[in-house]
């Protein structure tokens, strides 16, 4: 392991989210086919809007948050009725394989509350104290997805064997601890200071969270909150549950937009044909393998490997 795996932010997001598997076996094929089929739809869904004069901000976050917030609490409750199931429908005896994959999916939702949402829910906390401060503590905002990511895969190095040098880690606490310093000393919002802060340190780590964040959504939409990780075939059941749901929530309360209809319409349902499609596509691969719903995970020996680096993200 390497400190490449945390400055490039793909390469974290994958190092800490993505499904233990062999690189070489069918299942990172449909990785790679579920990962460009996202990308495409998405590059998609700019060019249309830019073509009928939206503008990339109301596309992607205006509109894409809010859909972003509905897809997500869709994929929670298809999280829960899923697990639910499988554990139901699997034999007392065979129900012990699905634990590993169960600690490693609620560990990847705490990781996921870490980098995101403490962030998120302390910056209005923070502001509402050192309200004279408005610039300094957004740049605290940035810099804690990174550390957060540095933590962690420095913690599972040590654990594993691997070797990792702390200089990143040393050096991301040292930024840490100089925008704090610099946040309580006076900067204003006008202040010379402030502006190269946010260009030298706030400008690189942003850039760096809006591609983590990418691939981290990546991963939870490929395995609906990890679900994946406690029976392969729950990723492609929960991916195809939640598409299929936020399609029918979306033509019962469609809102008109700049966005013809019938645009709309024909881009939905190539995104829903198309998740479907490559779900049950894999669910026939994995049930070709061996593998059962109600059969337990097979242990194997692939089991506790790690991708480096996700073939998609090259």
């Amino acid at each position: 392991m390497s400190p490449l795996d945390v400055i490039l932010p793909w390469r974290a997001a994958n190092r800490l989210y993505a499904p233990p598997s062999d690189p070489q076996a069918e299942q990172s094929i449909f990785d790679r086919l579920g990962f460009w089929r996202s990308a495409c739809g998405w590059v998609t869904v700019v060019l249309v809007s830019l073509g009928v004069g939206k503008s990339p901000y109301a596309t992607v976050v205006e509109d894409g948050g809010a859909d972003l917030i509905v897809n997500a609490s869709l994929g929670i409750m298809v999280m829960v009725v899923c697990v639910a199931a499988i554990y139901a429908i699997t034999g007392r005896g065979r129900r012990r394989t699905l634990n590993a994959g169960t600690v490693r999916m609620l560990r990847n939702i705490a990781m996921l509350c870490l980098t995101i949402g403490v962030p998120v829910l302390a910056i209005d906390f923070i502001r509402g104290i050192y309200h004279e401060y408005p610039l300094s503590f957004p740049l605290l905002f940035l810099i804690c997805g990174p550390l957060a990511c540095t933590v962690v895969v420095h913690l599972q190095a040590r654990r594993s064997g691997a070797s990792m040098k702390l200089s990143l880690l040393s050096f991301q606490l040292a930024v840490l601890m100089g925008l704090l310093a610099l946040s309580t000393t006076g900067l204003k919002e006008d202040d010379v200071g402030t502006a190269l802060l946010v260009l030298f340190v706030g400008g690189p780590l942003g850039v760096w969270w809006i591609v983590y964040l990418f691939f981290l959504l990546y991963w939870i939409a490929r395995t609906v909150m990890w679900i994946g990780e406690v029976h392969p075939m729950l990723a492609p059941i929960g991916a195809m549950l939640i598409v299929l749901a936020a399609f029918v929530n979306k033509l019962v309360y469609y809102k008109a937009d700049e966005v013809p209809y019938d645009v709309w319409l024909a881009m939905a349902v190539v995104g829903v044909v198309t998740t479907c499609g490559l779900g049950v596509a894999e669910l026939l691969a994995l049930r070709k393998s061996g593998l059962r719903l109600n059969g337990g995970r097979p242990l194997n020996r692939h089991s506790n490997v790690r991708r480096v680096d996700h073939p998609s993200a090259g």
